[in-house]
C-alpha cells in the first residue's frame, strides 16, 4: 500500500458484523478520486472505531495532506442525533461522535444503502448475471439491493417523476419468514423451538450463522434431507459422506463453520450441498419479495460475503424460487436482472463520492 501523497484525500469504511473494510482515496487535480490504500480488519476486534480510523489514517495520510472528509457504511438503522447501536456490532457509532472525533465533513450510511448508492457508478464487470440473459437491462426504474452475510440487509433505489435516483435503506431483514412448502415449515418449526422467544425472522436464515442453523436442521432431520434431496436430486451432488465432515463442522469455531459448510458443500458432501442448495432457495424467495414490495424492473443485486463464495451453488436454486414468487407476475419477474455484487470495492469508492459531492453541495 501506499501513502497519500496529494493534497486532500477521504476516507471511508464499510462496517461489517465480521470485516470492516477502510480505504483512503486521493482527490486528484482533475476532480476526480483514486484509490491510494486499502485494509481489512476483523470487526470483533476494534475496540473503538473512531480510533482504528485515525490509526488508519495515521498509516496512510502523508502529514501535509488533508482529510477532506469521512464516509461510513453502518450495518444498522442510522440516526445522525442518536447512537446506532446493532448487536452483531461490539459499539455503537453515530455521526455527531464523527464530526468531533474524526471530522467535520463526517457522513454516517445503512451499509445496505451504501450499496444501493454505489450502483449508479458501477460498472457491468462489477457485476455476474444470475438471470437469464434475456432479462431486461434498464437504466431507469426501482432497484432492489439484499445484502447477505454475518446479517441481513435491504435496500435499494427509486427513480422520480424527473428522473432523479433516491436511495433508501430498510430493516426487512428483521421481518417473520414465510414458508413456501412442508421443508420450509419443518425449519420454521426447527427455528421456533430453538428459541420460542425469538422470532423466526429472515435474518435467522439469511446470514453466517443462518447457514449454521439450515445445516443443523438437517443433520437433525434426516427424513426431512431426504424429502428435500428428492425434491432437488437432478441438481445436488450425492458422493459418500466421510464422518469426518461431520466432526470437523461440529468442532470448528462458530465463526469458522459457515466457511466450513460452504468448502464442503462445494465439494459435494450431501448435507452441506442440501444446505447451500435450501440457503439459495431462500436467498430467492427474499429477492422475489423485494422484487414485488418495491416492482424492482431496474434489477436486483445481491451482495455479501456468502453468496459471492457459494456462486457455484446458487444456481438453479435461487433463480427457481425467485421466479415461483408469484405465477401471476412470473412474466414480469423473468423481465427483471438479478446480479451478484463481485466487487466490494464499488461500496468504499462510492462512499468516498458521497462524502465529496455533500461536502460540495454543502459549501
Amino acid at each position: 500500500m501506499k501513502s497519500c501523497t496529494s493534497r486532500e484525500c477521504i476516507v471511508v469504511c464499510d462496517i461489517g458484523a465480521t470485516k470492516t473494510l477502510a480505504a483512503l482515496y486521493e482527490l486528484q487535480e482533475d476532480g476526480l478520486l483514486a484509490l491510494c490504500a486499502k485494509q481489512s480488519y476483523l470487526t470483533y476486534n476494534i475496540a473503538d472505531p473512531y480510533e482504528q480510523i485515525l490509526q488508519f489514517v495515521k498509516q496512510y495520510k502523508e502529514p501535509n495532506a488533508r482529510l477532506y472528509g469521512v464516509g461510513v457504511g453502518y450495518p444498522g438503522p442510522v440516526d445522525e442525533e442518536e447512537l446506532v447501536q446493532n448487536a452483531n456490532v461490539p459499539w455503537s457509532i453515530n455521526r455527531r461522535m464523527m464530526t468531533d472525533r474524526l471530522s467535520p465533513r463526517s457522513y454516517l450510511l445503512n451499509d445496505a444503502a451504501a450499496f444501493a448508492m454505489s450502483l449508479r457508478f458501477a460498472l457491468d464487470c462489477d457485476f455476474y448475471l444470475l438471470s437469464s440473459p434475456k432479462a431486461k437491462k434498464r437504466t431507469t426504474g426501482n432497484r432492489g439491493v439484499l445484502t447477505v452475510g454475518s446479517a441481513t440487509g435491504m435496500s435499494g433505489t427509486v427513480t422520480t417523476d424527473d428522473g432523479q435516483e433516491m436511495f433508501y435503506s430498510t430493516e426487512g431483514g428483521h421481518g417473520w419468514f414465510t414458508p413456501r412448502n412442508a421443508v420450509h415449515i419443518a425449519l420454521w418449526n426447527h427455528l421456533r423451538n430453538e428459541a420460542p422467544s425469538e422470532p423466526v425472522r429472515w435474518g435467522r436464515l439469511l446470514s453466517g450463522p443462518g447457514l449454521v442453523r439450515i445445516w443443523n436442521f438437517f443433520e437433525s432431520n434426516p427424513k426431512i434431507l431426504t424429502e428435500f434431496i428428492n425434491q432437488h436430486h437432478d441438481s445436488l451432488l450425492q458422493r459418500e459422506r466421510p464422518s469426518i465432515i461431520t466432526n470437523n463442522i461440529l468442532t470448528a469455531e462458530n465463526q469458522n463453520k459457515p466457511e466450513v459448510i460452504s468448502l464442503y458443500g462445494l465439494q459435494g458432501d450431501l448435507v452441506c450441498a442440501a444446505t447451500l442448495a435450501l440457503f439459495a432457495e431462500l436467498i430467492g424467495m427474499k429477492l422475489g419479495e423485494l422484487a414485488l414490495s418495491t416492482w424492482c424492473t431496474g434489477g436486483l443485486y445481491l451482495a455479501g460475503g456468502i453468496p459471492l463464495k457459494i456462486r457455484d451453488m446458487l444456481d438453479p436454486f435461487l433463480m427457481k424460487a425467485f421466479l415461483d414468487t408469484s405465477t401471476y407476475y412470473r412474466s414480469a419477474l423473468i423481465n427483471m436482472p438479478v446480479q451478484l455484487v463481485v466487487n466490494d470495492e464499488i461500496v468504499l469508492r462510492d462512499l468516498a463520492n458521497y462524502v465529496l459531492q455533500h461536502t460540495r453541495t454543502s459549501n
